[in-house]
């Protein structure tokens, strides 16, 4: 619940469409979804590896990253079933 209630809070304060918070798996290799605010890019929570996309670039630099445009930068990873 809590981890619910800080995502959805980070969607509004930075005026986000959508967010999620992830967590590195027992291994520290693959960032799974916990939970997410907004209207979901994928039915069901997609994992990434570390240095994967820009969920992975954040995890592996350990970086904020804000982009007005996600989906036309050179790091973002489309996957099938994506909306």
């Amino acid at each position: 619940v809590l981890l619910v209630e800080i995502v959805e809070r980070a969607t509004r304060i930075v005026g986000a469409e959508r967010a999620s918070i992830r967590i590195l798996d027992a291994d520290r290799k693959t960032l799974v979804a916990t939970c997410r605010s907004g209207e979901p890019l994928y039915d069901a929570p997609q994992p990434f590896a570390m240095g994967e996309g820009l969920i992975g670039w954040v995890a592996q630099r350990e970086e904020p990253l804000r982009l007005d445009d996600p989906e036309h930068d050179p790091r973002f990873v489309r996957r099938e079933g994506a909306r």
